[in-house]
C-alpha cells in the first residue's frame, strides 16, 4: 500500500508538470488561430461615394465665368474698364455758383448740369469733352445795361483731367455756347453775347461710393454781340460748387 501511494503521488506530479509546460504552447496556438480567423474574415469598408459627373459642374463654372468682371488687356493705360469699354471715364452732375461781370455791378447766380466723357490716355491722365447747360439769374438791381438773366449751352469743350490720389482735377477750354439773354433785340430775336473764350478748373472728391463733391472756377470773355445796346465785350467770372457721379 505504501508503494502504491508513492507511485500515485509521482504520477500526479508528472501530470502537473506536463500541464504547466504545455500551457504556453496552447496559448500561442490560440493566438495564431485568432489571427488566422481575422485574416480570413472579409474586410468591411464604407461604400464609395460616386463622383459628380463633370457635366453637372460645367454650368456652374460657366455662370461664375460670366459673372466675373472682364479684365482689361495688358496694354490698357489705366487698367480701368467701364461698360465693356477699356479706359473710359464718364461723370455727370450739377453745379451752382456765384457769377459777376467785370464791367458792371450786377450780381448773378448760375446753376446747371452737365457731363464729361473721356478716355484714359495714361494711368492718371484722361482727355475728352465736357458739355453743360446753365441758367443764369440776376439777383442784384437792374442797371442801365439791362437785365442779364439768360441761358447758355456749352455744347462741347475740350477737357483734360488728372487723378491725384482720390482728388480728380478737370480743366476744360470753352469756345462754344452763346450767352442768350431773356430780353429781345429790336428785331425780335434773343439778345446774345457770342464767341466765348475761357476756361474752367474743377476739382471733385469722393464722399460716398461714386458720389463726388467739389468746387469750380470759371472765367469767360465774349467778344461779339448781336445787339447794339449790349457792351462790346463781356467778361464773366464764376465760382461755385458741384456734385458729380463718377461712373
Amino acid at each position: 500500500m505504501k508503494l502504491q501511494k508513492t507511485v500515485s503521488q509521482k504520477t500526479v506530479s508528472l501530470i502537473g508538470v506536463a500541464l504547466f509546460l504545455m500551457s504556453p504552447l496552447a496559448s500561442a496556438q490560440t493566438k495564431k488561430a485568432k489571427a488566422s480567423a481575422a485574416k480570413a474574415a472579409p474586410s468591411v469598408t464604407e461604400p464609395a461615394v460616386p463622383a459628380e459627373p463633370a457635366a453637372a459642374a460645367a454650368p456652374a463654372a460657366e455662370a461664375a465665368l460670366a459673372a466675373a468682371p472682364a479684365t482689361p488687356s495688358a496694354d490698357s493705360p489705366s487698367g480701368r474698364e467701364l461698360w465693356g469699354v477699356e479706359d473710359l471715364y464718364v461723370d455727370a452732375g450739377g453745379f451752382f455758383g456765384y457769377s459777376s461781370i467785370a464791367t458792371s455791378k450786377q450780381k448773378l447766380a448760375q446753376s446747371g448740369f452737365g457731363f464729361t466723357a473721356a478716355i484714359w490716355a495714361m494711368p492718371e491722365l484722361f482727355v475728352g469733352v465736357t458739355s453743360d447747360f446753365r441758367l443764369i439769374n440776376q439777383y442784384s438791381a437792374v442797371d442801365a445795361s439791362g437785365n442779364m438773366r439768360g441761358t447758355r449751352w456749352n455744347m462741347a469743350s475740350p477737357t483734360v483731367g488728372y487723378k491725384l490720389g482720390h482728388l480728380t482735377l478737370k480743366l476744360d477750354v470753352q469756345l462754344l455756347g452763346d450767352y442768350k439773354l431773356s430780353k429781345s433785340t429790336v428785331a425780335g430775336t434773343a439778345a446774345a453775347y457770342k464767341s466765348p473764350l475761357g476756361a474752367r478748373l474743377a476739382g471733385i472728391y469722393p464722399v460716398w461710393e461714386q458720389v463726388n463733391v467739389g468746387w469750380q472756377f470759371e472765367y469767360l470773355q465774349f467778344s461779339k454781340i448781336n445787339d447794339t445796346t449790349l457792351s462790346a465785350k463781356l467778361k464773366q467770372m464764376q465760382v461755385g460748387l458741384n456734385v458729380a457721379y463718377v461712373f
